[in-house]
Parts: C-alpha cells; structure tokens; sequence
C-alpha cells in the first residue's frame, strides 16, 4: 500500500472504508439517516404543535390516542421507504465508487481486500453496540395511561369551569414522545439492516468471500465457510440456536415474555420465539458467537471430531 498502514490524515485505512460505506448512508449531508432524524425532530412540530388546543378537551378518547400513534407511525415508514426506494441504488454506487478509490491507493491489493474486510467487522460491532441498543423511552406506557387519566378528568370539569387545559397538553406532548421513541427504534433498526446489506453488496462487488457478509453468493460454496472448516458448519448453526436458547431461557426466568416491540419497562421482548422464528438479520449475533467461539477454540490447538 502506498502508505504502508495508514492513509490519508493519519487514519488507519480500515477506518476510511468504514467511512466511505456508512457515510452515504448516515453522515452526508443528504444521507437518508440524517433526513429521518430530521423528520423525527419535525414531529412534535408536524403533529403536536398543529393540534388546536381548544377542542383537545372535548374529543379526547382512545380511539383518538391510536389513531395519532397510527398516523405518525405510518407517515414515517412511508417516508423512509419512499426516500430509500428513490435512493438507493444511488447509494449503493456511491459506495463502491468510494470504497474503489480507496483501493485504487493500495499497491497491494490482497492488503486491500484485508483492511475492506476489517472494515466490515467495524460496521458489524456499529450496528451492534449503537444501532441495536434499544434505551427505555422517555414515557412508557404505564405512565401515559396516568396522563391519559389525569387529562379525562380534565376534560369532564371542563365542561363546567372552563378551565386550563394543562394535563391535556402534556398528555399529547408525552404520547408524541412515545411515538417518535417508537419511530426512532424503527429507525435504527432499518438503518442496521441497511448498511449490512451494503456488506453483502461490496463482499460480491469485489469477490470478497467475508465471514461477515450474509449473502455473498446466492448458493454456499466451499469458500463460505467464515474461516471454518466445512464440516464444522452445521455444528456452528446448532450452537447458534444453543446461544439463542439460553439467552431465551435467561430472559424467561427473568419475567420477560414476547412483545412486537421492545419495552424494558414492562420485558417486553420480539426476539423471545424459537430460533427459526427469529428475523435472518437477529440470527447473524448468534452464529457469529459460535463461529467465533469455534474459530477460538481451534486457533488455541484443539481438534473437533465428531464421535
């Protein structure tokens, strides 16, 4: 490589490649992630702020309180997937074109695919540790049922005295919180699944058999392997369902039970369902557990036979 171990600004090369993947996608100024971070910030604006607190008093009831959730919900998906259905290939040639002037420095182009791939394990431990750490919402739901109440009593004195409409308010404010919380989750998990499938996408590319990529051919091959042995695999996939087990086992014990959604308040979980049942993209984490711990155990000089 040109500059042996760093690139341009002192920066290690595998760290520029994460950059010029995650940066169409997340940093850009037109980045589809900054553009519904934005829509996020506008909602308190586009849904709270346009209520006519007048009228909040007399028509407030459940069937209004779902009706907003679904309205604010189902504009946000509609707008992430019409700007990713408008953008995306044009994403993804960004991408490669960014990822190929970065390898165009190298001299050597084995050291090119290395530092990509390294650079792909980077945006694994991203997704990992920032996209899929889920914090508590701001309000969970036992609390805005409280300021659901406190705003009915409002509402039937109301009538009579005429009075502020204060715990109104700060009910909607706090179920607008919740949605956009709920919106914001969403968000990172698409965003997750987006910039993994952007490895999938450069691992063909540029040939590139990655223990990180989920797809890189559309049939398995000898090559993918992960760095296992072939005969290893299926014992890899039976310990990945194991780790998914005793994590489910764990979590039960704890009083956690299924939800759609996560809510640590009430253990809530989505991922509580037999292993087959989980999303292809929650089954990654597990199998890499066992690819690793596998990876560990014969680098250390142990042998795996079965019997």
């Amino acid at each position: 490589m040109t500059n042996q171990s760093f690139c341009k600004d002192g920066k290690d090369c595998p760290s520029l490649f994460f950059e010029a993947i995650a940066g169409p996608i997340l940093y850009d100024e037109e980045a589809p992630y900054r553009l519904m971070i934005k829509k996020l910030n506008d909602i308190n604006i586009d849904y709270f702020e346009k209520i006519d607190s007048a009228p909040l008093g007399k028509t407030l009831d459940n069937e209004m309180e779902i009706g907003i959730k679904h309205q604010i919900l189902n504009d946000f998906v509609t707008y992430g997937n019409k700007l990713l259905a408008n953008r995306t290939n044009d994403i993804e040639r960004a991408i490669i074109d960014n990822v190929q002037k970065l390898m165009n420095q190298y001299d050597d182009q084995i050291e090119a695919i290395q530092d990509l791939n390294e650079s792909f394990g980077y945006m694994h431990n991203f997704v990992r540790k920032q996209l899929c750490f889920v914090p508590n919402p701001m309000y969970d739901k036992a609390e805005i049922r409280e300021l659901y109440n406190a705003a009915k009593r409002v509402t039937m004195i109301e009538k009579i005295t005429g009075g502020n409409d204060k715990d109104v308010i700060k009910y909607y404010h706090a179920l607008i919180e919740h949605c956009v919380w709920a919106c914001r989750m969403l968000l990172r998990r698409r965003t997750g699944q987006f910039l993994m499938q952007m490895v999938d996408v450069l691992s063909r590319e540029f040939d590139i058999s990655s223990q990180w990529a989920t797809s890189y051919n559309d049939a398995p091959s000898e090559s993918d392997n992960y760095g296992l042995p072939k005969e290893l695999l299926p014992l890899a996939e039976m310990m990945a369902e194991n780790v998914h087990d005793v994590w489910m086992k764990t979590r039960l014990e704890q009083g956690w039970t299924y939800g759609p959604e996560r809510n640590d308040a009430e253990k809530k979980h989505p991922c509580l369902v037999p292993y087959d049942e989980l999303p292809e993209e929650e089954k990654i984490y597990d199998r890499n557990t066992s690819i690793e711990t596998l990876k560990f155990i014969i680098s250390h000089g142990f042998r795996i036979e079965k019997e």
